[in-house]
């Protein structure tokens, strides 16, 4: 189980990671797996938000639920994506240090407006079109993206 945490700031930008390695790069909202010392899924959000952007977030809305299947490590995967707009603190890669995976792959931080997007890959891809829309409902409509197959 992944959770991500998916920040929107008082401008209605979206705070979004920036990942690369052989197989291109791609932008998603900060977030990862369920560490031991998690006593929840929210703890999760908190802690991974943190790690690679060092704010610290109250956590929102379960916003969305997807799941995916890598066939090249035969792993399946589900996230939870929460919506949170409270938060504190300042941007910054450096909590990264040390903690290996993610330290060499997480290439930028950078908030996108509504109009930003352009031709860059962003997962899910949900965050491009349809977030703007789903987040206009008070409280926000859980969306259950489906299952997705990756390489």
């Amino acid at each position: 189980i992944r959770a991500a945490g998916i920040i929107l700031n008082k401008k209605n930008e979206i705070l979004l990671v920036k990942h690369a390695d052989h197989n291109g790069e791609w932008w998603i909202p900060p977030g990862g797996g369920v560490d031991e010392q998690d006593s929840s899924i929210h703890d999760t959000v908190k802690r991974e938000v943190f790690e690679e952007t060092g704010l610290t977030v109250e956590i929102g809305s379960l916003l969305y639920i997807r799941e995916f299947s890598e066939t090249s490590t035969n792993t399946h995967h589900m996230e939870l994506f929460f919506l949170t707009n409270e938060f504190s603190g300042t941007e910054t890669m450096d909590n990264l240090k040390g903690l290996g995976g993610d330290e060499h792959m997480i290439k930028e931080l950078k908030w996108f407006s509504r109009d930003d997007f352009g031709t860059i890959t962003v997962w899910p891809e949900e965050i491009k079109d349809s977030f703007w829309q789903d987040i206009a409902t008070a409280p926000p409509i859980v969306k259950y993206l489906g299952v997705h197959a990756e390489p």
